[in-house]
């Protein structure tokens, strides 16, 4: 049996004639070597789909999430093919080359450039203030809206992606443009004085919508008035060509892997869960019963009651009434009672602990002491790390992800890890967990907005008020001027008010002589 070779152009112009509108085929797809016996091979990334299969089949249930309200389209993968829509799919009225074609584009050529934007696949485009206004008051309006619904559960992630296919801009873009604008609001509130300049912003704005909209015009192409992101890169092997068999029907295979592709990006989607907002200083880590002996018996060893009484509880699942209840019978046991009085003899007294700054006490405060340093530690079994070292051997030969580095991605890293703070030992929080040297893997979006979510948690779950998070009024120069004004008469009354009454003192202390 003879081989075929199938030109890149070739297979484009197929893909565009069987399925024009699902998008160009993947870089796996061609890169792989077409056989009569395999189908093309995707990324292991991303969930399987059989194509054969109906379409039922395939589609797995939604996560059971009370604000997703919303389907997500599919977009652009990112580079690892964990996010199917990292950048969303192109919509504009400008017309730019495909990628495949542009990576198959004669490199030899007698011009220096090319000759129009849509030839060097570029696009212009920019974010005005007034389109950047409007995402972020879109977000305060969703966030509100989430807020008062049954459930209450809000979710920073969830209304990025909304917004950025709202917009048709990535959600990475979107959580910028809200952090910026929430620095901005928070400026207004606790610094008045300060000077947000809008009309340079309007300026800048005009300018480059007159550079963007002369250099359509020379080059008499369209011009896609609003913010459009990069188009996607290609990805096209640097191979000119890719070896198939007489027997490979190619129209079969290349609309099986463009059903395949686009149904891999739909189940990742709707299987997706979206990380809800929650105040991770009142959340604890997960514990063994191995720790939560340690942690009773050390409590039972200190020598304050009170602060074993107002001690947090030892896990998630245990309340605060077992582990009183457990506490006070050890207490009155005889094992209890002497395990007190050895810890009455290892705590030092008044006299033998040391006071900061040669006994002038802590902050100018007489006899006070520093606060105390809080320790944290992380319980190993050994049993558990030796097996989990083989296992990162039999992971490191076959070439997949070891489960170590997976597991940082998680939580489960926190696992186990202990802080012990003014004599008490307890459990650790999600918070203080995320501050020591084992913390979980930092997540890229959360990363990006973390000042609007804390104090969109500060005003939700501390009472802290709607000052902190939210739109925040900008005092006009008139505004401040009549405040110095009136602040100067006033302090002109009080100072004329006092001197009458020292004048009146005076005409009195006279009368009495």
């Amino acid at each position: 049996m003879l081989s075929t070779t199938v030109s890149q152009g070739a297979k484009r112009a197929c893909a565009r004639s069987v399925l024009g509108s699902m998008g160009s085929c993947s870089d796996s797809m061609l890169q792989s070597r077409l056989t009569s016996s395999s189908a093309a091979r995707f990324s292991s990334a991303a969930p399987k789909i059989d194509p054969s299969q109906s379409s039922g089949e395939n589609v797995r249930r939604r996560p059971s999430q009370s604000f997703v309200k919303i389907k997500l389209e599919p977009g652009e993968w990112d580079e690892a093919r964990t996010d199917p829509i990292h950048t969303p799919p192109w919509k504009n009225r400008a017309r730019v080359i495909s990628a495949e074609d542009f990576a198959a584009r004669p490199r030899v050529s007698f011009r220096e450039e090319f000759r129009s934007m849509k030839d060097a696949m570029v696009v212009l485009s920019w974010l005005t203030q007034e389109e950047r206004e409007g995402i972020y008051q879109l977000y305060l309006d969703m966030m509100t809206t989430m807020s008062a619904t049954e459930s209450g559960t809000t979710s920073h992630e969830y209304v990025m992606r909304v917004i950025g296919q709202r917009y048709n801009i990535s959600s990475d873009r979107v959580a910028a443009i809200v952090e910026l604008q929430h620095i901005e609001d928070q400026l207004r509130r606790n610094d008045p004085e300060y000077e947000i300049r809008h009309h340079v912003q309007e300026h800048v704005d005009a300018k480059v919508r007159t550079i963007i909209r002369e250099n359509y015009a020379h080059y008499k192409e369209v011009d896609p008035i609003q913010f459009v992101e990069d188009p996607p890169a290609s990805g096209v092997s640097r191979r000119g060509s890719v070896v198939a068999g007489d027997l490979v029907d190619v129209d079969r295979r290349m609309r099986d892997a463009l059903i395949r592709e686009k149904d891999e990006a739909r189940l990742a989607i709707d299987s997706h869960v979206y990380v809800e907002d929650v105040d991770d200083s009142t959340r604890l880590v997960k514990v063994s019963k191995e720790c939560e002996r340690l942690v009773k018996e050390k409590n039972l060893m200190s020598v304050s009651d009170v602060a074993t009484e107002n001690s947090p509880g030892v896990s998630g699942t245990e309340n605060s009434d077992n582990s009183h209840d457990s506490n006070s019978e050890d207490s009155n046991s005889e094992e209890g009672s002497e395990k007190r009085r050895l810890a009455k003899k290892l705590q030092r007294t008044a006299l033998e602990t040391p006071l900061p700054e040669n006994y002038r006490g802590h902050k100018s405060t007489p006899n006070a002491h520093r606060p105390r340093w809080k320790f944290a530690a992380k319980s190993i079994d050994v049993h558990d790390a030796n097996l989990l070292k083989l296992a990162q051997k039999k992971t490191r030969r076959v070439g997949r992800r070891s489960k170590a580095s997976a597991k940082r991605d998680d939580e489960s890293c926190l696992d186990d890890t202990l802080v012990e703070h003014n004599g008490v030992l307890r459990a650790a929080t999600v918070e203080e967990g995320r501050s020591l040297s084992w913390k979980p893997t930092r997540h890229p979006k959360e990363f990006k907005y973390r000042t609007a979510k804390k104090a969109w948690l500060d005003m939700t779950l501390r009472g802290k008020g709607s000052g902190v998070w939210g739109r925040q009024e900008e005092r006009k120069k008139e505004e401040k001027v009549e405040d110095e004004e009136m602040e100067s008469l006033s302090s002109d009354s009080s100072e004329g008010d006092d001197s009458n009454e020292v004048d009146v003192e005076s005409e009195n202390d006279d009368k009495k002589e």
